[in-house]
């Protein structure tokens, strides 16, 4: 007789009540949004998008026929782990752009032996050496070809505004200086026009003195 009630106890307590169905039921569904949406397609280059779809087919429907709460999150978690070792597209362009980072990064670390260092003051060397040494910073965490290609530009674009002086003219190269040649080329016109009317009136003078 002991033995009979413990097993109807055991019976009794494996049944699973209406209102914990029900409470399944709804995680089940909660997990299937949530696994369903656990990063996208998008990030992802065909083949292994393919494979992210199969994990999340395959977690559904595990999910459909689990029997406690404790496999629904053991299923998940599962299913994540397997998508977050899925390669996306910018991990793969990071790999491809790896050897060109190299080579841009060798470029950079030479590039104060390219330009004629005599031509620039103290402070003005060291704005370039600091732009270098940022801009191999940004190039090292760069993750495609492109972008390394437009910091490159920045950098360019930085470096050619920084002034220097030419040790054969004396004269020193900042921004305004094709501003500052076309001034001077309209005082020079305008001194010659005005020279040119002092000669005018004199000549009109000479004539109506002898006429």
């Amino acid at each position: 007789i002991d033995a009979l009630i413990a097993t109807l106890k055991a019976n009794i307590d494996s049944v699973i009540t209406k209102s914990q169905i029900a409470e399944l039921n709804a995680k089940i569904e909660e997990a299937i949004l949530d696994i369903s949406n656990y990063k996208s397609n998008e990030i992802y280059r065909n083949e292994e998008a393919v494979i992210r779809r199969d994990i999340i087919n395959n977690a559904i429907e595990e999910l459909h026929n689990v029997k406690s709460v404790a496999q629904i999150e053991s299923i998940l978690t599962k299913a994540k782990e397997d998508i977050d070792l899925l390669k996306t597209d910018s991990d793969y362009k990071k790999e491809e752009a790896q050897d060109y980072i190299t080579e841009k990064l060798k470029y950079l670390d030479s590039y104060i032996n390219t330009i004629d260092v005599d031509w620039y003051k103290e402070d003005d060397l060291n704005k370039i050496k600091e732009l270098i040494e940022n801009t191999k910073e940004a190039v090292s965490n760069a993750n495609s070809v492109d972008e390394v290609n437009e910091i490159l530009r920045n950098f360019e674009e930085a470096v050619s505004k920084v002034p220097y002086t030419d040790p054969n003219s004396n004269i020193e190269d900042e921004p305004e200086t094709n501003e500052k040649g076309c001034k001077g080329n309209i005082s020079s016109t305008l001194v010659f026009i005005s020279l040119l009317s002092i000669a005018g009136l004199s000549l009109v003078s000479y004539k109506k003195k002898f006429n």
